[in-house]
């Protein structure tokens, strides 16, 4: 392999270890995992 091609990949893995970081501060890894429905405030259920 060729050191551009090296380098190259280098870049790729660098490149893809940052924008892992930051799409996954994005999103809720927890609940995209297992489907979790986030808790709101309002209540879906009426009040008696």
């Amino acid at each position: 392999m060729s050191r551009s091609g090296r380098r190259f990949g280098l870049v790729l893995l660098i490149a893809d270890v940052l924008m892992y970081r930051v799409v996954s501060g994005m999103f809720d890894r927890e609940r995209l995992l297992t489907g979790a429905q986030t808790r709101s405030r309002r209540s879906h259920s009426p009040v008696a």
